[in-house]
């Protein structure tokens, strides 16, 4: 904004003032508000004169040269009365403006004295916050040491850890490799087993067509010699075929043994049960398998203790035909499974003991046959 200033006082008047007409530009002077007021407060009924160099000089005449002597003398009287008007002005705001500066400096002192208080606590502000930045800074540094040793300990039962696993993996592998192995073994030798037992039943049938036909003849020889004998003697009771069988069930060979112990289910007469129940923990698993099914054919309770005991054998099979027996005879299942753990067997075991403690021994005589029963889950 551009500034100008009077030419009577002396004083700044803005731009604004000249264009709001709170003062005025008289051929090329400049007359703020306070001198033209001053003028008009000191002629109130005749318009301001202007400032001498502002008043036109009248053009000198011979008879009115003491008049203008007069208004000349005039004019001096108000422009000086104007002068000192607004010098005094000036000096009243020059007064207040000092009087404003003063309270500034005043208060400008009070802040500077505050200040300085502020400043002179800095430094006992600055060592209280290194003490504790130093404190947090140890506190950080000692947990920061703590959470490294953790780590590190973490670090090395985690290495130990994987070298575990790692072993335990490769154990487990091996051990799984040679199950593998050892299955396809057994199921070599299971197949082996079955082939031998198809030949051998096949000699075991032609050889007991063989013992029919001897029997029949030597029956037959013994039914003429007792018609041609004048006096026939006391019959001796004769024992039953089966007793043929028994020297058998020791022989060195399983299908041998097992052969056995199937002919003598096919006799069908309880008096076998004591000679096949020692077969339930035979070397071969064939033989003690068909020692279970043969016990569950004769229909009586004499094995079942026995066959409660074969639910512990080594062999899934032999466990499975164990079980398949007692179901039979005593119509109860208790839901054992021959494939499961071996704490679930072990449970399941101890109920049918249980069961045959307090109620199963009771059922009938174990010399007799059972009546026949339905297998049924134990509740």
């Amino acid at each position: 904004m551009k500034i100008h200033f009077c030419d009577l006082c002396n004083e700044s008047v803005p731009q604004s003032d000249l264009d709001a007409g709170r003062a005025h530009l008289v051929k090329g002077r400049v007359v703020c508000a306070t001198c033209e007021s001053t003028m008009s407060l000191a002629s109130p009924h005749e318009p301001a004169a202007p400032p001498p160099e502002l008043i036109p000089a009248p053009a000198p005449s011979a008879a009115g040269g003491s008049s203008l002597a007069v208004w000349m003398a005039a004019a001096g009287l108000v422009l000086t009365a104007i002068v000192i008007y607004a010098f005094e002005q000036r000096v009243e705001r020059l007064q207040a403006a000092e009087l404003g500066l003063a309270r500034q400096i005043e208060n400008g002192n009070e802040d500077l004295r505050a200040l300085d208080r502020e400043l002179a606590r800095v430094p006992e502000q600055t060592a209280e916050l290194e003490a504790r930045l130093s404190l947090k800074l140890a506190e950080a540094l000692a947990t920061n040491e703590k959470l490294r040793g953790e780590l590190s300990t973490a670090a090395r039962q985690n290495e130990h850890t994987i070298a575990e696993l790692q072993r335990s993996l490769a154990g487990l592998r091996k051990e799984i490799e040679n199950a593998a192995l050892d299955r396809e073994r057994r199921l070599e030798e299971l197949a082996h087993k079955l082939a031998q037992g198809d030949d051998a039943q096949r000699d075991l049938a032609s050889r007991l067509e063989e013992f029919r036909k001897s029997t029949e003849s030597a029956r037959l020889a013994s039914e003429a010699a007792a018609r041609a004998l004048p006096d026939k003697p006391p019959a001796v009771p004769a024992l039953p075929a089966w007793h043929a069988l028994l020297p058998n069930l020791a022989d060195a060979n399983p299908s041998t043994r097992w052969e056995a112990v199937d002919e003598l289910g096919r006799a069908k007469d309880p008096a076998v049960i004591q000679h096949v129940l020692p077969l339930l923990r035979d070397s071969d698993l064939f033989v003690r398998m068909c020692a279970a099914r043969v016990l569950a054919d004769l229909g009586t309770l004499q094995g079942v203790p026995a066959l409660l005991d074969a639910l512990e054998d080594s062999e899934p099979t032999v466990r499975e035909s164990a079980w398949n027996a007692l179901r039979t005879l005593t119509g109860k299942d208790f839901k054992f499974d021959p494939q499961g753990n071996e704490a679930d067997r072990a449970k399941k075991v101890k109920a049918w003991r249980e069961w045959w403690k307090k109620e199963g021994e009771g059922l009938s005589n174990p010399g007799t046959p059972a009546e026949p029963k339905q297998p049924a889950a134990a509740k």
